[in-house]
């Protein structure tokens, strides 16, 4: 269930862990050492017509940001033309528009920008997504972590110019 908060919505079903008022946001930017963002409408279906943009800066004490998408639930089309997620990856090669059913996580050291779309053609939604972020100090990364991606449970090279996802 939610409770509405002016144009925000509180979700105490997704997240019982955290307290109320927990924020689903269309969009902002932020530099918190730790945190997460999902789509609107998670985890129930996101709604048509959605354009959100989100960054992530890092701050210091901290030189390293780690990405976890822990699920990536969207709506699959040619080339991810109608739903997607993008994710501009600093110092990895793939930032393409993502669509299906994935999760993954990566190492990069400069900020990202995320961003995601729904449109109305598409006639059956799916739940969106939930990312989690964490900045890290130089300690805190392995020369692994900046190397590989890990896409639903396999590693991978992170330099590689195959399409990681």
């Amino acid at each position: 269930s939610s409770k509405s908060y002016g144009h925000l919505q509180c979700y105490h079903t997704a997240f019982p862990f955290f307290p109320c008022p927990f924020f689903a946001v269309c969009g902002a930017a932020y530099n918190n050492s730790l945190g997460f963002l999902f789509s609107p409408g998670y985890p129930d279906s996101y709604p048509p017509y959605q354009s959100c943009k989100w960054s992530i800066n890092i701050a210091p004490p901290y030189n390293y940001l780690r990405v976890t998408v822990q699920v990536m639930d969207i709506a699959s089309s040619d080339r991810c033309q109608t739903d997607y997620l993008q994710l501009d990856r600093g110092n990895f090669r793939h930032n393409g528009r993502l669509c299906g059913y994935h999760s993954f996580s990566y190492v990069v050291n400069t900020g990202i920008t995320i961003a995601f779309h729904s449109e109305a053609a598409v006639t059956t939604r799916s739940s969106g997504f939930l990312l989690l972020y964490k900045q890290l100090r130089p300690d805190e990364v392995t020369s692994d972590d900046m190397n590989y991606v890990t896409v639903d449970g396999a590693k991978m090279a992170a330099s590689s110019k195959a399409k990681w996802l």
